[in-house]
C-alpha cells in the first residue's frame, strides 16, 4: 500500500553538465511542493494554465500536477509547434483565457524575433496575471524588453515572474517579480571586482561597463529554507556570493540507485547542495550562476550567460545559439573565453562583419577580448531538451578538433604562442583547389513541391523543400512555407537554412503553387 514517503515520481535531471540523474519523488514531497505553492503564489480553481514545454521537464509535471490538485484547467500545447511558430503562444493564451504561463528565458527571445509581426497583429492578454520565467538564467533585459512588446495587447506591467527551483525541489521554490514600469524591480546589478568580497552595489551613475545586472528570484515558499555557504560549509550573510543550499517539504526522496550521489547531495544536517551560485540581498535570493559556468579572466569573474546576452545582440548571431566558455590549461591561472555562436548567415562577408561585431560588443560592453570566437551550426550546437547551453559539449568538441576549419587565421596568430593550448595554436590544413560538383557539398534547397524530388533524382536526406503558404512557418529543419513573391520570407528561409545546415549547394525553383 501507498504511504506518504512511498516513492511516487522519478524525474531525470537536465543532464546540462554531465550524465542525467534519477530523481525520486514521494506523495508527501509532491503533495507538500504543490499546496505551498498553491498558498505562495495564490492560485485557485478559477486559473487556466497554457504550457508548451516537453512533457518530461519537471516543471510541465508540476504545472500539471498543481492543476489536478485545483481541478483548474490545464492546456498542454507542443514544443515543436511554438519553434515552428513562436506567436502561437499568444494565440493559445488568448484563445483559453489563461491566467498564468511559464517558459524558460531563451522563450521569450524567440518571440521577440517576431516583434513587427506582433505589433501589426491583435490579442487580448489581460487575463495573464504571470509569465513565470525559470529552468535557465533571466536576463533583466529580456524581460524588461518582452513586457514593452506586449504592453500593446494588454498584458500587466508586472506579469515576469523570474522564478528558481531544480527537480530535486519538485520544480519552482522561489518567486519574484519584474515590472515594465519599475525597472529596478526584481533586478540588482552588482560590481564583478566585488564578487569576492562583500558585493558592491553601484549607482547607476557610476556604473562601469563590466557592470553585471542580476535577476531576483524572491524568497523561498512556504515550509522551504535557503542558506549561502562558502567552500568550507560555513553561512554567509547577506551581499555575499556562496554556494546556495535548500532544504524543506518539497525535497526529493533521494537519487534512485547511486547511493555516492546522494552521500555527495546533501550535508549533515540535510542541507541539499545545489551547486549554484547565489546571495541574499534584501531578503531576496538571487541567483550568480552555476559554479562551472564561472569564467575568470585575469583575476576578474564574468558570469557565462550575462556574457551570452551580449553576444545574441551581434548582427548575424542567430537567438538563442550563443554560449560563452571559459577554458582553462593546467598551470595557466586565467580562463581563455571562446565564443561559439550559430551564424545567420554563412557567406565569408556576412560572418566576417558577424565576428567583428561580437568582439567589438563585448570589448565595449563587457571589457573583454575573446581569445576564440566559433561559428558552428544549429547541428553542432548541444541544447537539453528544455533549452540550457550544454557548454562543456561545446568544449569538449573544440578540444577534439572538430572547429579546426571554423577558427581564422588571425585567431590562430594572435594564440600562437608555446604556452597557447593546441586548439588555440596555427594548425596547416588541406584545401583542395577545386570546386565540389553541384549537390555533393552542402544542402539543396528546392522551392516547390516535395513530390518533383525523385523525378529530379533528388533524395530528401540533404534537401530543404519550401512549399507555397499563406504566412510564414517553419514546419521542420527541412520544410517550409512561405507566402510566394514575399521576398522578406525568401530571405528568412536563406538565413535559418543555412544556420541550420550550413552553405547552400543549389538552390532550384521548380512549379511554386499553393496547397
Amino acid at each position: 500500500p501507498s504511504a506518504p514517503h512511498t516513492p511516487v515520481i522519478n524525474l531525470l535531471t537536465s543532464g546540462s553538465t554531465g550524465v542525467p540523474k534519477c530523481v525520486q519523488h514521494t506523495h508527501a514531497s509532491v503533495a507538500a511542493r504543490t499546496w505551498s505553492v498553491v498558498q505562495g503564489r495564490g492560485y485557485t480553481g478559477d486559473d487556466v494554465s497554457v504550457i508548451w514545454m516537453p512533457l518530461d521537464h519537471v516543471t510541465m509535471v508540476f504545472y500539471n500536477i498543481r492543476d489536478v490538485f485545483l481541478r483548474s484547467l490545464h492546456v498542454n500545447g507542443k514544443i515543436e509547434d511554438f519553434l515552428a511558430h513562436p506567436p502561437m503562444w499568444l494565440d493559445l493564451l488568448e484563445r483559453y483565457g489563461a491566467t498564468n504561463t511559464w517558459a524558460p528565458n531563451f522563450a521569450f527571445n524567440l518571440l521577440h524575433e517576431y516583434a513587427d509581426d506582433i505589433a501589426r497583429g491583435s490579442w487580448d492578454l489581460s487575463r495573464v496575471r504571470e509569465f513565470v520565467n525559470g529552468g535557465e538564467p533571466v536576463v533583466a533585459a529580456t524581460s524588461h524588453r518582452f513586457l514593452d512588446m506586449l504592453a500593446p495587447h494588454g498584458l500587466r506591467a508586472d506579469a515576469m515572474v523570474p522564478a528558481w527551483g531544480m527537480s530535486e525541489t519538485c520544480s519552482g521554490v522561489t518567486y519574484s517579480v519584474q515590472s515594465r514600469t519599475d525597472r529596478t524591480a526584481g533586478t540588482v546589478v552588482v560590481a564583478p571586482s566585488s564578487f569576492e568580497t562583500d558585493l558592491h552595489f553601484p549607482a547607476e551613475d557610476d556604473r562601469g561597463q563590466d557592470a553585471v545586472a542580476f535577476s531576483t528570484v524572491g524568497a523561498p515558499l512556504p515550509g522551504v529554507s535557503v542558506r549561502i555557504v562558502d567552500a568550507a560549509g560555513a553561512l554567509l550573510p547577506q551581499d555575499r556570493i556562496g554556494e546556495l543550499q535548500i532544504r524543506g517539504v518539497t525535497m526529493m526522496h533521494g537519487y534512485h540507485a547511486n547511493a555516492d550521489a546522494n552521500r555527495a547531495a546533501f550535508d549533515p544536517q540535510g542541507w541539499f547542495r545545489t551547486g549554484d551560485l547565489a546571495f541574499v540581498h534584501d531578503g531576496q535570493l538571487v541567483i550568480a550562476g552555476r559554479k562551472k559556468d564561472q569564467i575568470v579572466v585575469r583575476g576578474a569573474n564574468y558570469v557565462a550567460h550575462e556574457l551570452e546576452s551580449v553576444i545574441e545582440e551581434a548582427d548575424g548571431v542567430r537567438v538563442t545559439y550563443a554560449a560563452a566558455a571559459g577554458v582553462r590549461e593546467p598551470g595557466e591561472g586565467s580562463d581563455r573565453l571562446v565564443v561559439f555562436f550559430v551564424p545567420t548567415r554563412w557567406d565569408s562577408a556576412a560572418l566576417a562583419r558577424t565576428l567583428q561585431d561580437v568582439r567589438t560588443r563585448l570589448g565595449r560592453e563587457a571589457g573583454l577580448a575573446p581569445d576564440l570566437v566559433v561559428p558552428v551550426t544549429v547541428a553542432e550546437f548541444p541544447k537539453t531538451a528544455s533549452g540550457k547551453i550544454q557548454r562543456s559539449a561545446l568544449v569538449a568538441d573544440l578540444r577534439a578538433g572538430r572547429f579546426a576549419d571554423r577558427i581564422e587565421p588571425e585567431q590562430q596568430q594572435e594564440q600562437d604562442t608555446p604556452a597557447a593550448p593546441a586548439f588555440f595554436r596555427r594548425q596547416w590544413s588541406r584545401r583542395e583547389d577545386s570546386i565540389p560538383a553541384s549537390g555533393q557539398d552542402g544542402v539543396r534547397l528546392v522551392f516547390g513541391d516535395p513530390g518533383d524530388l525523385p523525378l529530379l533524382g533528388l533524395d530528401r536526406g540533404r534537401t530543404v523543400v519550401v512549399r507555397a503558404g499563406q504566412r510564414y512557418v517553419r514546419e521542420s529543419p527541412l520544410s517550409f512555407r512561405i507566402a510566394p513573391g514575399d521576398s522578406a520570407h525568401i530571405s528568412r528561409v536563406l538565413q535559418e537554412v543555412t544556420a541550420q545546415h550550413g552553405p547552400l549547394s543549389t538552390v532550384l525553383f521548380t512549379a511554386f503553387a499553393p496547397h
